[in-house]
């Protein structure tokens, strides 16, 4: 047997040449015979153009979403019961730009926004609410702002401080700050400057005031407690009071209800804390 293409032997069993890969039985149908019988014709392998239709009246947003949903749900790999198959709107965003996304987005975008805000609002809360002078590490006995009480409201800006090495007695060092928040003016640390020295005055019936003073030359500094019957708020309880000899020459009121006091001055004993009568009058009535 011989391929009618090009001559070449072929096995008897044989239906494709192997040479050429013709296929015999549709090299037959479509070639010229020798009797001059007309070929078999061919299949037309046209392919239609592709045509666009477009609706007369505008298509709202939603028949949009639904006649895309149409075009592709035949070819579309999700499930018949998918919204996306069966056409249904959809309104929330794939992926990382999801509703909830989004909403992070945009809440982490505002606070990087208000970020120079907020950290001048967390400083200056910060700096309102640490009136203290004492250190790290240190146990503060009483501080606050000190100055002038009237009748218009309280007035100063200076900070008093007493602070321990612990927070119960007995002290093995107590320190005294004075001064603006930040810039101490005066220090006084018992034992290396000294010691304090502890006294108290009964002025009147009922009403105790105790001192835990100092002196340096003819400076004496001296912070009043007053508990008792006739101290009760709005008097204030703390006081800082100095003396030049026994002449009073300052007295500063604690801040009503911001004065810190984790210890009453009574309290505050130890090897720096001698008992001794100042011989000062810390009465001001």
């Amino acid at each position: 047997m011989q391929c009618p293409k090009c001559g070449a032997g072929q096995p008897a069993d044989n239906w494709i040449c192997a040479r050429r890969g013709i296929v015999f039985a549709k090299y037959r149908k479509y070639t010229p015979r020798p009797g001059g019988e007309a070929p078999a014709p061919r299949p037309p392998t046209t392919v239609p153009p592709k045509t666009r239709t477009r609706s007369s009246s505008p298509a709202t947003p939603g028949e949009s979403r639904l006649s895309l949903g149409a075009r592709h749900r035949a070819r579309s790999p999700l499930p018949a019961s998918h919204p996306v198959a069966r056409g249904a709107p959809q309104t929330r965003l794939p992926g990382i730009f999801g509703a909830a996304n989004l909403r992070a987005i945009l809440r982490v975008g505002w606070l990087n926004m208000r970020r120079p805000f907020l950290v001048a609002a967390f400083l200056a809360a910060t700096s309102a609410s640490a009136q203290t002078h004492c250190l790290p590490g240190e146990t503060v006995l009483l501080s606050g702002r000190v100055g002038t009480l009237t009748d218009g409201g309280f007035r100063g800006e200076k900070i008093l401080s007493l602070c321990a090495d612990r927070s119960t007695a007995p002290f093995d060092q107590v320190s005294y700050r004075f001064g603006p928040q930040g810039a101490v003016e005066l220090e006084y640390t018992a034992p290396r400057d000294g010691v304090f020295f502890a006294d108290d005055q009964s002025p009147l019936p009922r009403t105790t005031i105790y001192s835990l003073y100092f002196r340096k030359g003819r400076i004496t500094y001296a912070v009043t407690e007053c508990m008792g019957g006739l101290c009760a708020p709005p008097m204030p309880s703390i006081k800082l009071m100095v003396f030049d000899g026994k002449r009073k020459i300052a007295s500063l009121d604690s801040e009503p209800d911001r004065f810190e006091v984790n210890t009453d001055l009574d309290d505050i004993k130890g090897l720096t804390v001698k008992r001794r009568k100042s011989g000062l009058n810390y009465d001001e009535n």
